[in-house]
């Protein structure tokens, strides 16, 4: 029961890396807007959704990012 603790406490530092990541490479392609997309129309709270990552998307939330952008599948971050 612990290692499966351990495993999920890494498996979530690991997604928080990752949108941080996914925001600082939207900052650093000069689109310096909370609301940034991949390639899939994604956002970061998209992300922080898809994976379950609560805590983030409440932060990019009070950050300004939108709750109603469509990802290119039409898809919010609530569907996902």
């Amino acid at each position: 029961p612990q290692t499966s603790s351990l495993h999920e406490y890494k498996y979530k530092i690991h997604m928080y890396y990752v949108i941080y990541n996914y925001f600082l490479f939207c900052l650093r392609s000069q689109q310096a807007d909370i609301n940034c997309t991949d390639l899939l129309g994604n956002t970061p709270l998209h992300c922080a959704a898809y994976r379950g990552q609560r805590q983030c998307a409440l932060k990019l939330l009070k950050s300004g990012a939108s709750p109603s952008i469509n990802n290119k599948q039409g898809m919010t971050h609530t569907l996902l």
